[in-house]
């Protein structure tokens, strides 16, 4: 599933990642993970309004360690 522009993937050794994605939408413009698991599900997808890319990578990066 793509809903914007994809900046980075954050990968798990079980194939798990998290994709970091920029949103523009009529009015703003905002920061997007979407969480997969290993068999290509999307399990959650979490916006970030107010946010920098810097520390919403810092987040997609965390899971994928298991911070």
């Amino acid at each position: 599933m793509e809903h914007g522009e994809l900046i980075s993937t954050y990968y798990k050794g079980d194939g798990s990642r998290a994709k970091v994605y920029r949103i523009h939408d009529d009015e703003r413009s905002y920061y997007s993970i979407a969480y997969f698991n290993s068999k290509d599900v999307m399990i959650e997808n979490k916006d970030f309004a107010n946010q920098g890319l810097s520390y919403v990578e810092e987040i997609a990066e965390d899971w994928t360690l298991g911070a």
